[in-house]
């Protein structure tokens, strides 16, 4: 049976249930949780979270799908702790938005980026044991068949396809 990560480890897909495939748990702009942490109440976020998603979960949604990426602003310690109170299986994701952070832009090789998405596949995300389950990628490119996409697009949608 294949298996997919979440938040509590591997599970058979056909422990998914009904799922919701585009989530974000909570998002900002990278680092301003960090930057700013007066202005986020980890624990009321926490509390939100949790029961939004134990109601999800009275109304027979059993996964979701967390899309939030670290040019997000992902916080994979909000997501662990909300994860160990909820019954419902999280799947996170890495990856990137739109916002490709210029360090990350500037030199980067799309096998270097993808080698970054491996990771947080395999060996977890932000140090945490929390492994990602999807990668997301997204262009703000119409039409790329078309049309040229610039090269931070290229880049993040190569390192995706690698």
């Amino acid at each position: 049976m294949p298996k997919v990560n979440t938040t509590s480890g591997l599970i058979d897909v056909d422990q998914l249930g009904f799922t919701l495939m585009h989530e974000h748990l909570r998002e900002s702009s990278a680092g301003v949780p960090y930057t700013f942490p007066d202005l986020f109440d980890h624990d009321e976020d926490v509390s939100r979270c949790v029961a939004a998603l134990n109601q999800a979960s009275l109304e027979g949604i059993t996964t979701i799908v967390d899309v939030t990426t670290m040019d997000l602003g992902r916080d994979m310690r909000l997501i662990q702790d909300i994860s160990y109170q909820v019954n419902m299986n999280i799947i996170q994701a890495t990856g990137l938005w739109l916002d490709i952070p210029r360090s990350i832009g500037r030199g980067t090789t799309p096998d270097q980026l993808a080698r970054a998405f491996i990771r947080e596949i395999v060996d977890g995300i932000e140090g945490t044991n929390i492994r990602a389950g999807v990668i997301k990628v997204a262009t703000d490119v119409q039409n790329i068949t078309e049309n040229k996409l610039n090269p931070d697009n290229e880049l993040v949608l190569r390192a995706a396809a690698r």
